[in-house]
Order: C-alpha cells, then structure tokens, then sequence
C-alpha cells in the first residue's frame, strides 16, 4: 500500500483558484475516478500529481503517474459518447447539486450509480488508454461510425 498525500495544495489560474489549501489523502489501492464539470480542476489535479505545473503546497508520494490524454476520432466527443451510454451531464449535475446542498446521501447513491455504469462499459468495451485506435474500432462494432455533428 502507498499513499498520496496532499498537504495545503493551492493553485490558481490568475485569481481563480480551482483548490486553496486542499489537505487529503489517497490510498493507491483504491479505485477513484474524478468526476465534475469542465474547468472543475480534473486535468489540472492529474499535472500537478505529474510535477507539470507550479503549486503552492505539498504532493508526497512514492508512485510516478501517466495521463492518456486523446483526440475523440471522427470528430466525436466525449459528451456525445457519455450521453449514449446514460445520461451522465444529467448525473454530474445532480451530484454537483447535491454537495451544493450538503446531500452526501444523494451524492453517493448518484455517484455509486454513475460509477457503476461506466465499469460496466469500460468492461465490455475492453477499453485501453494506451490503444486509443481499439476505443475507435470498438465503438464502430457497437454504434457504427460518428456522424461527426459535434466536434471538440
């Protein structure tokens, strides 16, 4: 077991902060996804665990860390995907909702939901960040190609 430990983390873009003197730990033996909305500070956190960028704070740990970011083919999106499979938007705003409120039980029931769904996909799909042509060649088998309507 290794942990990540994150002491008093603050970044900003400008004024912005997107986390101001955030305190946590992480065990590496979970299984953790980061779920929000654009601008939310998902990519931002993964650079900083990667040493990418300057932070106020501490990151301690002893694991080294990969980020797969990808071009959707085709001219597809995330969304579009997302939304095919469940209504994911509708899920994350629901759960942005809830810890606006304080409703950690709507929260969780969503995000278990949200949560189970996406390791049934990936599951079937067989999904590989390193292979994003096999997320091409599956998702064609399944849905047949993109109209490429949106683009991001």
């Amino acid at each position: 077991m290794s942990l990540i430990s994150v002491q008093n983390l603050s970044f900003a873009y400008g004024n912005d902060f997107i986390f101001q003197n955030a305190s946590f730990r992480i065990d590496t033996n979970w299984k953790i996804g980061f779920v929000g909305r654009n601008g939310r500070g998902k990519t931002t956190f993964l650079r900083l665990l990667m040493g990418e960028m300057a932070y106020g704070g501490t990151i301690e740990t002893s694991e080294s860390f990969d980020y797969f970011p990808f071009s959707m083919p085709d001219g597809i999106s995330m969304e579009v995907i997302k939304n095919r499979v469940a209504p994911f938007s509708q899920w994350e705003s629901d759960m942005e909702h809830a810890l606006s409120i304080g409703d950690l039980e709507q929260f969780g029931e969503t995000q278990e939901l949200y949560q189970a769904i996406v390791e049934i996909y990936v599951y079937f799909l067989n999904f590989d960040p390193k292979d994003p042509e096999k997320f091409r060649r599956e998702r064609n088998k399944q849905t047949g190609p993109a109209a490429g309507g949106e683009k991001t």
